[in-house]
């Protein structure tokens, strides 16, 4: 049958046309009532007649379904001999401009290379719509060629044409970036982005998880494109995020610049922990569909140096150490401000490294965000100093406390060791200050709390004892040996009872403070 044929059969009937064919057989057919009679007989006609047409209708549809089968299937053949052919091409041409560059044609030979990237730069836009994988196949080569070019012997000859070469491969790479963008940032939308998503997805939501899958990967053909090493896109130093976590990530970092970058009320000096829950709420909600979804197609794709989750942590991150590096100036005028505000940097720190497990790709240690405080001198000094005040305020008061040489608890029977109050307020101090640096990832910032402030405490209240201590004995000296009695006269207090009294707390001081030291240095 003709394909005219097969279009008249296909085509939709026309109720008016068949109302009228209808209104004509009647009146030939039935033109007296006695031809009522003969309606059996016509509805068998009419009967066998359909029965027929059905047949026929289901044969015609067979032989169209087999035709149009076949014809996808030539189809299909065609189009892989093209891609083929167009793969071929570039080969040849590939070939063919290395041929021309090693033998040394600059003249001529630039004005075909450069009439060659062009047209795989045209043909690479036009495919990146209808499959990524294809249109990757110009880009490499335009990569290759530009490598070519950087190798040869007469580069300085060439390097005009390099130039040429990689302008023209940043921008389609740029080009097929914003268009693979779009198309996942589709995705994303289809799925509610950034509303947390609970998994395993709902059956709804499958074939829009399908199509994030599909856009995903296409989006990831873009962060490896030549798949060599060298790529000018590819920084082997440290991994670049991965550009779909990129996406997923930035809603979120808008968010956060919204409340904490801006005149909002949220955007306090005085609570940074504020800024610091929003992100841990963020990874918290988002860890499900990050680590049971996002990896298994980050690892399907050959990307196994990637976890989805620490890539996510990553981006967010940026958005943190960026409001530290703003908030630093005004952090050095304001010392509780900014003692606060370490502090809080710490425990996030050890929140995203000991709960999340967080770790960069390729490195073996996160120094966290408090590096924005530690990794530059002049910072960490600031800090240093603002605690080392704290410590020396403190230290003060302890030591010019009416009490300070007061047993701690009178009550209290310990044989060995029964601190002065001074004694035990100064393990506190001694405690706290330990507690605002334990955090710091490097040994070189610890131990300058250490010198700096805990062991200049202990030098200072060593002196201070040992100062008592002769004056006492110096004191004692000159009473006895100028009057016969002490008992009798002012020198009571450094005699007797009194005298010994004083002593012995000094000397548990002392020991308790030597005793608990050395208790911690036992601690693992």
């Amino acid at each position: 049958m003709s394909s005219k044929g097969i279009e008249f059969l296909l085509r939709k009937a026309d109720e008016v046309v068949t109302e009228n064919h209808l209104v004509d057989f009647l009146n030939t057919h039935f033109v007296e009532l006695e031809d009522l009679e003969q309606l059996d007989s016509i509805l068998t006609l009419v009967e066998t007649r359909q029965q027929n047409l059905i047949e026929k209708s289901s044969t015609i549809k067979a032989e169209t379904s087999t035709t149009l089968n076949s014809s996808l299937g030539y189809l299909k053949v065609t189009e892989s001999q093209l891609e083929n052919l167009q793969a071929t091409r570039l080969e040849l041409e590939d070939a063919l401009t290395e041929h021309q560059i090693s033998i040394g044609l600059k003249d001529h030979g630039n004005e075909s290379i450069e009439s060659e990237v062009i047209s795989n730069k045209q043909l690479a836009k036009q495919l990146v719509e209808k499959s990524s994988q294809k249109a990757l196949v110009p880009y490499t080569q335009l990569a290759h060629i530009a490598r070519k070019i950087r190798s040869d012997s007469d580069y300085q000859i060439l390097k005009n044409l390099d130039g040429f070469i990689r302008k023209n491969l940043d921008a389609l790479w740029e080009d097929m970036k914003s268009k693979l963008s779009k198309k996942f940032q589709h995705t994303l939308d289809s799925l509610g982005w950034p509303t947390p998503l609970k998994v395993p997805l709902p059956n709804e939501l499958q074939e829009k998880k399908t199509a994030f899958t599909r856009a995903f990967c296409e989006l990831l053909l873009l962060q490896n494109p030549t798949g060599v090493e060298d790529s000018d896109k590819i920084v082997t130093s440290e991994l670049v995020p991965l550009f779909p976590i990129q996406l997923m990530a930035e809603p979120l970092i808008t968010r956060f610049r919204y409340h904490f970058d801006t005149k909002r009320p949220t955007n306090r000096i005085d609570k940074p922990e504020w800024y610091f829950t929003h992100i841990l709420t963020a990874i918290h909600d988002h860890s499900p569909f990050l680590t049971e979804e996002v990896q298994v197609i980050i690892d399907e794709a050959g990307f196994n140096k990637y976890n989805a989750k620490d890539d996510f942590i990553r981006c967010l991150l940026t958005a943190v150490t960026r409001k530290l590096n703003q908030s630093v100036n005004a952090l050095v005028n304001s010392p509780q401000n900014f003692s606060h505000t370490v502090f809080e940097t710490l425990q996030f720190d050890q929140v995203i490294r000991t709960v999340h497990l967080y770790l960069p790709p390729g490195k073996k240690q996160w120094n966290g965000c408090v590096e924005v405080f530690t990794g530059r001198k002049e910072i960490f000094k600031a800090w240093l100093k603002i605690e080392k005040e704290f410590a020396e305020m403190r230290y003060n008061e302890i030591m010019h406390a009416e009490d300070a040489w007061e047993i701690e608890d009178e009550e209290t029977i310990d044989e060995d060791l029964q601190p002065t109050k001074s004694a035990a307020k100064i393990m506190e101090l001694l405690e706290l200050v330990t507690s605002r640096y334990k955090l710091l990832p490097m040994f070189h910032n610890r131990i300058r709390f250490l010198v700096d402030i805990q062991a200049e405490i202990l030098d200072a209240y060593e002196k201070r004892i040992e100062s008592a201590v002769k004056a006492f004995e110096n004191l004692s000296y000159t009473i006895v040996r100028a009057v016969p009695n002490p008992a009798t006269a002012d020198g009571k207090s450094v005699t007797g009872i009194d005298g010994l009294k004083r002593l012995c707390r000094w000397l548990s001081s002392a020991g308790y403070v030597s005793h608990t030291i050395r208790e911690w240095g036992e601690d693992p």
